[in-house]
């Protein structure tokens, strides 16, 4: 009966490691998040109800960006210094004012 209870104890192991194994080979990987480019130029233009923004980059390129749904642009207005993040697909990420000792 001893034999019988330590093939049984040792099976029910195999069965969990191998079941586990199984579990964690399936499980979803959270997506690796999309990298995001950096900008730093003045506010050209800016509508506020589209979230559209057009930045002239320091190199004296004019980038237009959209912000995402979750920002909030009520403080940005046409001239501001900001540094903007975004996607590569021109999606800002965030955006903040440049302060007089950032420049």
């Amino acid at each position: 009966m001893k034999k019988f209870t330590w093939i049984l104890v040792a099976g029910l192991f195999a069965f969990f490691f191998a079941t586990a194994g199984i579990c964690a080979d399936t499980a979803e990987e959270a997506p690796a998040a999309e990298p995001t480019v950096q900008i730093q130029g003045t506010i050209d233009q800016i509508n506020q109800d589209t979230g559209q923004v057009g930045i002239k980059a320091a190199s004296g390129e004019m980038i237009m960006l959209t912000a995402s749904s979750d920002l909030d642009l009520k403080d940005f207005f046409e001239g501001d210094s900001v540094n903007v993040e975004c996607t590569s697909d021109r999606i800002i990420q965030s955006i903040t004012k440049e302060t007089k000792s950032d420049q």
